[in-house]
């Protein structure tokens, strides 16, 4: 999808232990949720990304998704069948006001600030487990973005697969 991510389009994973963040001139520009060695999430700015390699890119905007899952043994043609690796992902609405009743006014700006300063599962993290965590955790999963849709994605997955002819084995004897 082309689109610019902000702060206002956090990702929200179902669980991470970690969260790398790159930005330049204070823009988002690249986001990793979980550890470098183990599955990880990473998000960033392809135009960015292609413009700082000087490769060029004219199609505008684009923010990409990728899901590195690693210690999986997956035979090439079980590839087609492999499960929808962004289903544990969402993006959700961080809104200027907070949620009516769930907090003091002064404690959803602190939130949300340390959302931008930190990304959205460390400033999670920093909320106590027992209250805050989980009621901020579930108010902000009933508000995904509307754009991110990982079944309506994963549905393309095999068509990419027999595009890029990867499991035809005829493909292979060349």
């Amino acid at each position: 999808r082309q689109r610019q991510m902000c702060i206002r389009d956090s990702p929200l994973p179902q669980q991470t232990t970690t969260a790398k963040v790159y930005s330049n001139n204070g823009h988002l520009q690249t986001l990793y949720l979980g550890k470098k060695k183990g599955n990880q999430y990473r998000i960033y700015d392809r135009a960015e990304k292609r413009n700082a390699k000087k490769q060029g890119w004219s199609s505008g905007e684009c923010t990409r998704v990728e899901r590195v899952q690693r210690g999986q043994s997956i035979k090439p043609l079980e590839l087609k069948k492999m499960p929808n690796p962004f289903l544990g992902l969402s993006f959700v609405d961080l809104p200027q006001s907070p949620p009516l009743g769930k907090q003091n006014e002064y404690v959803w700006p602190l939130f949300c600030d340390s959302v931008q300063q930190r990304t959205l599962p460390v400033a999670l993290k920093l909320l106590p487990a027992s209250t805050k965590r989980k009621e901020f955790r579930s108010w902000l999963s009933q508000h995904p973005k509307p754009w991110w849709d990982p079944d309506a994605i994963w549905d393309h997955w095999p068509k990419v697969l027999d595009d890029a002819k990867f499991l035809d084995v005829s493909y292979w004897d060349k």
